[in-house]
């Protein structure tokens, strides 16, 4: 005689119970999943590479922002390390434009008894680069005080004291600022700062900004 199946099977009301479970864990894994993902989203936000600001286009490749500007007839390309964004709380006191609009030529000084010049140089060249290249702007080197290093290579002593000469002088005081002070323009801010309010004063003479 045959052995009779004891094995129970599960009633329709059971293995609705049983699908019903396994749905909500289904859904619980995917609503977990998802909040990882808004999670990561947020902690790590996409950095900004591009956008518009006041008509300008922005591109920022390799480091570097780039957009284009007109002077005349002329389409050039400008390339700063710090975006309008990066320096709208740069600190600006008198018009930039009128500057660029009085004067061809400039003395670009700075104190040579400064312990650190990087920042300093780098702040030079973002601005006497674009002043030559676009704007055909003359610039001499100067320094603030006597040192050997300024005897060699000839630059005179030159400051904002002097009242009757165009001078850009590049101050390595806490900042940032860019002051436009009757014939000079003072470029300051310590360490990252100087270079910032250099950018912040080229786009001025770019009428980028105001």
């Amino acid at each position: 005689m045959e052995e009779e199946d004891t094995e129970k099977k599960p009633t329709p009301e059971e293995s609705l119970k049983g699908v019903t479970w396994l749905i909500s864990i289904m859904v619980i894994v995917t609503l977990l999943a998802f909040a990882v993902f808004i999670y990561l989203q947020n902690a790590e936000p996409k950095e900004e590479t591009s956008f518009t600001y006041n008509y300008f286009k922005f591109q920022k490749v390799d480091g570097i922002w780039y957009t284009e500007a007109q002077e005349g007839q002329n389409l050039f390309q400008i390339a700063m390390r710090y975006s309008p964004k990066e320096v709208e709380d740069v600190k600006v006191i008198g018009n930039i434009p009128e500057l660029r609009d009085r004067w061809g030529f400039f003395f670009i000084t700075f104190d040579p008894t400064a312990q650190s010049f990087r920042d300093v140089t780098m702040a030079n060249a973002e601005i006497s680069t674009k002043l030559v290249q676009h704007f055909a702007i003359g610039l001499s080197p100067g320094c603030t005080k006597p040192a050997q290093a300024c005897e060699d290579m000839g630059a005179p002593i030159v400051s904002c004291a002097n009242s009757t000469i165009p001078v850009i002088f590049l101050n390595q005081e806490p900042g940032p600022l860019v002051e436009i002070r009757g014939n000079c323009a003072i470029i300051q801010g310590e360490n990252d700062d100087i270079v910032r309010a250099a950018d912040r004063f080229m786009y001025g003479m770019y009428r980028i900004m105001g």
